[in-house]
């Protein structure tokens, strides 16, 4: 390969290229995309999601932002700057313990001394509140300095920490390395791993690097240097991403001639991917010192078939769907990996099932049989959010953060809504709703909520996780305080509540022995006739029916206002009785009950609604309530 050619796909970042319009985005059946935060400032590059939802954006000018719930902020800016060309701030990373460690990692380019360093800033402002923006920048740690930095370009840059606390960078080879990358004393051409839990929370910096040596690095020497190198031979690893479940180090490195790599440092380290001796699979140069084995791509992306600006590749994520999060993208993506080129801007999907990693089959709505997604351009670095988005920086046109998302899952009533139910008795049906993802497949093992929002109820449980059909049932007992407007919600994560509406019938009677006075009071949700209430002997055998429990009296042959043991007692009604009302509530007060006392009686109040009767399904019946007349 020429010189000038070689020189123009060494550059990083086509910083000077004019920005490319704006081009529809195409994404497959069931996803969306939305605008986080817009007009953050020139060339955003690195991004790091913290454990509360709040965003960290580095941009190359020095200054990093902070994104809360759609409003922006400004920590303030790294020292000592030196830039130019492709010189500055790379990246951010949040301390893994935030808020608790309100720490924020940088790799920036220093200007006296020149050098590329590492360092932690402590934040300080508003960190315990994840709504706010009010942070600022507060004092430097240097960690690492005077990394080797003379050209402009393959400054590498990207920060991650590991599941178990460990910072990686990804460190270039400075366009000057050559044979030397594949020494492990120097950190050129290098993935680098560092301890920084340990390190002293005040004090000058920097530490001796024997401090920061993790226990199980790949290389114990000779040197510092080496003590710290996790993987090696790489010319540019300019972005990378991490599995959060296996630890697995996902490294975007930018090819020199025709392959762009996507190398694969699997938990442990100690790989060697072969630069510059192999770019893919062919030979680019001899070197006297070769350390092989050689580590294979995991994923080769061939430049040619692209335009000829088309020079850097972007580890998306390794996707992991996270527990209980609204927009996860479904079991089907579980451990894919996803990658894009900054200059064309499609979205490629990978899988593997224990062998290679292949392109995964296309799914409803993909582009091309290749591409999961085109049409974005300018993303310079991406990371997984803990509600199941993509959170990606969209460097030209926008300089904006945004996400790619699944469409929102939906919850839907199943069954159980409309049901008669009875004060203090068990709904003979389940409340029961379906959980489902935005391609509507069923979200299996999910937390769905039930709460009383008007009346009063129980639940056997009212976090209920959703079965292999998504679906979630809970078995409800209204309360004895009657309500005419019984309303039961329903909601899950990242989908709108839904209403549960039972038909109310509730019952209370109290006794008054001193004034021998019968109280009675009847709620309901509705009906349109009037309301009579029961008396019976609880030795009547009450009969179990789809409606719920009834006692005999209410099958007398007329709708007595009150019945013994089934036969209707003759006569004119009693003093101030009247058959009650379609109301939602009545009241009854009945002095001087004329019943002998000792004995215990249950009460129950029905309506026959006359457009049925005589069918039993006419009866509206109310809970069953007995009481001791003395």
């Amino acid at each position: 390969m020429n010189a000038s050619r070689k020189l123009v796909m060494g550059i990083v970042l086509a910083w000077a290229i004019v920005a490319t319009p704006s081009i529809g985005q195409t994404l497959p059946a069931g996803f969306t995309r939305d605008i986080v935060a817009g007009s953050l400032g020139s060339e955003p590059l690195g991004i790091s999601v913290a454990s509360d939802g709040r965003i960290f954006v580095a941009l190359r000018g020095g200054t990093i932002k902070v994104i809360a719930q759609g409003s922006v902020g400004t920590l303030g800016t790294v020292p000592n700057m030196y830039i130019g060309a492709n010189w500055g701030l790379q990246d951010v990373a949040v301390d893994p313990g935030w808020p608790t460690r309100p720490y924020l990692y940088a790799y920036w380019t220093y200007s006296t001394p020149r050098g590329k360093r590492i360092s932690r800033f402590e934040v300080t402002g508003a960190v315990a509140n994840p709504t706010s923006t009010s942070l600022a920048l507060g004092a430097e740690y240097p960690i690492l300095v005077d990394i080797y930095d003379t050209t402009t370009i393959h400054n590498g840059g990207s920060l991650r920490f590991l599941p178990d606390g460990t910072l990686t960078c990804s460190i270039g080879d400075d366009f000057t390395g050559g044979c030397l990358v594949q020494s492990v004393n120097n950190f050129l051409g290098k993935v680098i791993r560092l301890e920084v839990a340990s390190l002293p929370t005040q004090g000058a910096g920097p530490p001796p690097m024997s401090a920061l040596v993790p226990v199980n690095n790949p290389w114990t020497g000779p040197s510092d240097f080496a003590r710290l190198v996790y993987a090696r031979g790489m010319r540019n690893p300019w972005r990378t991403t991490v599995d959060a479940l296996t630890g697995d180090l996902w490294v975007g490195e930018v090819g020199g001639a025709v392959y762009e790599e996507i190398n694969l440092t699997a938990t442990g380290g100690g790989q060697n991917f072969g630069w510059p001796i192999l770019e893919g699979p062919g030979n680019n140069a001899s070197c006297t010192n070769q350390f092989p084995p050689f580590t294979a791509p995991t994923i080769l992306h061939d430049r040619s078939l692209e335009p000829p600006s088309a020079a850097v590749i972007v580890p998306v994520v390794l996707y992991r769907n996270q527990p209980g999060a609204p927009f996860n993208f479904g079991p089907a993506y579980e451990g894919n990996f996803f990658y894009t080129i900054l200059q064309v801007g499609m979205w490629r999907r990978f899988q593997s099932t224990g062998g290679p990693w292949t392109l995964a089959p296309p799914v409803a709505g993909q582009p091309t049989m290749n591409d999961w997604a085109n049409g974005f351009t300018g993303i310079f670095d991406a990371e997984l959010g803990r509600d199941g988005a993509i959170y990606y920086l969209e460097g030209w046109p926008s300089n904006s953060v945004r996400r790619i998302r699944s469409v929102s899952p939906t919850l839907t009533l199943f069954s159980g809504d409309l049901q008669p139910v009875n004060a203090g008795t068990p709904a003979l049906e389940a409340l029961r709703v379906r959980y489902q993802d935005g391609q509507g497949s069923p979200l299996v093992g999910y937390p769905v909520e039930f709460a009383v929002t008007s009346g009063s109820g129980s639940f056997a449980a009212n976090v209920v996780m959703t079965d292999a059909m998504g679906e979630a049932a809970a078995a409800f007992t209204p309360g004895i305080t009657p309500s005419p407007t019984l309303e039961i919600r329903a909601s899950a994560v990242g989908a709108s509540p839904v209403f549960f509406h039972p038909q109310w019938r509730g019952l209370e009677a109290d006794w008054q022995p001193a004034t021998r006075t019968l109280s009675l009071s009847v709620t309901h949700s509705q009906t349109n006739s009037p309301l009579t209430i029961a008396m019976d002997l609880p030795a009547a055998s009450p009969i179990v029916t789809a409606m719920g429990t009834v006692e005999t009296s209410i099958l007398a042959p007329l709708p007595s206002l009150i019945a013994l043991d089934g036969l209707g007692l003759l006569g004119p009604p009693l003093p101030g009785l009247s058959t009650g009302s379609p109301t939602p509530t009545w009241s009854l007060t009945v002095p001087n009950f004329p019943v002998l006392g000792g004995q215990t009686f249950a009460f129950q109040a029905y309506a026959i609604d006359s457009s049925l009767a005589p069918s039993l399904t006419s009866v509206l019946i109310t809970n069953s309530v007995l009481l001791t007349i003395n």
